[in-house]
């Protein structure tokens, strides 16, 4: 499914892209709203401006999931707990937001001038997987809690770090 065009706007009770499935958010200002749970085990590119995948319930990036947030404005936001353990890359002035907390098992990438905000004092959780906040890149959460996997990168980390390792 492609979202071109300008200020187009699909709501859904639940939004699920299927293994397989390529879902591409071009254009400007459009967006995607679950008033649901969403899951991703195919592809989601965002390639325009301004736009924005929303979720009221939880998202989960799987482990099939590739998801790439760049390009100027373009939001991935959900009130719930974002679960990564796909591939999820985040840049060019692309943002993504998790209301509850992110739990990182796979491989996230935080590129130049992107960002990742865990919001309401909750915490990013990283279980295995590789995460890298190069350059120019920023990782924001009250607390980033390493408890396995390796963390990289000379990006910004706006919050205490808990350094667990692999027991």
């Amino acid at each position: 499914m492609n979202l071109n065009g300008s200020n187009a706007s699909v709501s859904s009770v639940g939004f699920d892209n299927q293994l397989g499935g390529t879902f591409t958010l071009a254009g400007n200002g459009n967006s995607v709203t679950s008033t649901g749970t969403a899951s991703n085990e195919g592809t989601i590119s965002f390639t325009g401006t301004n736009g924005t995948v929303s979720s009221t319930g939880d998202f989960t990036n799987a482990v099939s999931g590739l998801m790439t947030v760049q390009g100027t404005g373009n939001t991935l936001s959900t009130q719930g707990t974002l679960f990564n353990a796909g591939t999820m890359t985040v840049g060019g002035r692309g943002s993504v937001t998790a209301g509850l907390g992110f739990a990182q098992s796979g491989s996230l990438t935080i590129d130049n001038n992107g960002s990742l905000t865990v919001q309401n004092s909750n915490n990013f959780t990283q279980t295995a997987g590789t995460a890298a906040v190069n350059a120019g890149g920023t990782l924001t959460a009250a607390l980033v809690d390493l408890k396995g996997g390796t963390l990289t990168g000379s990006g910004t980390i706006a919050g205490s770090v808990l350094n667990e390792g692999e027991r």
